[in-house]
């Protein structure tokens, strides 16, 4: 089982731009990951739990917005389907004082964080019809941009496909 942090996002907002190929990610398992930490020790897991306790007193509830569908890994690859979350001055802050904290267990794999909530996946090849649907959905989803609040950080636990929040943490700082 590997871990990672992040805040809970159950929007909905664009599940019926989703094209029929793609089975929609249950609604309690959406979110945008701040920070991928692999597989981590009991003791490293104390430590995470502290620093989050730590960092949701201290930071107040996060607003974002969210535009328009992204395929991924790529259009011509696109076996998830997301919803794209504008960056923001207060997520990247927020993510770097994760990473100040945790750097020692910090296991990204990406170079650019690109924040995003996956709505939907595919088991699908990656068929013409299949991407011209994508591309067509992908299109259709820009014309909806949506604020989003944030008001709880979480450690997720994720095992074959599944994503459980292990502990939720309140943002109740002030802004």
């Amino acid at each position: 089982m590997t871990f990672f942090i992040g805040l809970p996002a159950p929007v909905t907002d664009y599940d019926d731009f989703v094209p029929s190929h793609y089975e929609l990610v249950p609604v309690e398992q959406r979110h945008i990951t701040l920070l991928y930490l692999g597989e981590i020790s009991r003791r490293e897991l104390v430590k995470v739990r502290e620093t989050l306790e730590l960092i949701s007193r201290r930071k107040a509830p996060l607003k974002m917005s969210l535009h328009g569908l992204i395929a991924l890994p790529s259009t011509s690859r696109p076996k998830h389907l997301a919803i794209r979350v504008v960056k923001s001055y207060d997520l990247l802050r927020l993510r770097g004082e994760l990473r100040q904290f945790l750097r020692d267990m910090e296991k990204d794999r990406y170079t650019e964080y690109k924040p995003h909530i996956t709505i939907a996946s595919t088991r699908a090849k990656a068929t013409l019809n299949l991407i011209l649907s994508v591309e067509k959905a992908v299109r259709r989803s820009l014309s909806k941009k949506i604020p989003l609040a944030i008001e709880k950080i979480a450690l997720y636990e994720a095992e074959k496909g599944v994503v459980e929040p292990l502990s939720t943490y309140v943002l109740s700082g002030l802004p």
